[in-house]
């Protein structure tokens, strides 16, 4: 469901998510995967959602469920107590680098088609 979050990004969003720094917001995966305290981690870096919308009230949009529990951030929050920070940022990042290069060599495909027709 993320991976489908990632493809509305626009181009600065992206490039917020691939240049800063972000960590879960719940404390309880924070202790699970031993970062540091909250209080640190508020003037460090934001969560995913703050870092993608720049938004200090944002936890992205519901994907299902309830508000509280269906949106983006808290699926992001529940990837990372499942697999850790590390792990669920590093394919975050690797789809936005995925869907830029998808994105990149289908405008090439077309351009070849072009050509073939002329």
């Amino acid at each position: 469901m993320i991976g489908h979050y990632l493809l509305t990004l626009t181009p600065d969003q992206e490039d917020r998510v691939l240049t800063k720094r972000f960590e879960p917001r719940f404390e309880e995966v924070r202790d699970k995967w031993g970062l540091s305290n909250l209080d640190r981690y508020r003037l460090s870096c934001g969560c995913l959602m703050l870092t993608i919308t720049q938004d200090k009230n944002a936890f992205g949009p519901s994907i299902g469920g309830d508000a509280a529990h269906g949106s983006v951030g808290c699926l992001y929050e529940s990837l990372c107590g499942r697999f850790g920070p590390r792990r669920v940022n590093t394919a975050i990042r690797t789809r936005i680098l995925s869907n830029r290069a998808r994105r990149a060599l289908s405008s090439v495909h077309v351009h070849e088609e072009e050509l073939q027709t002329v």
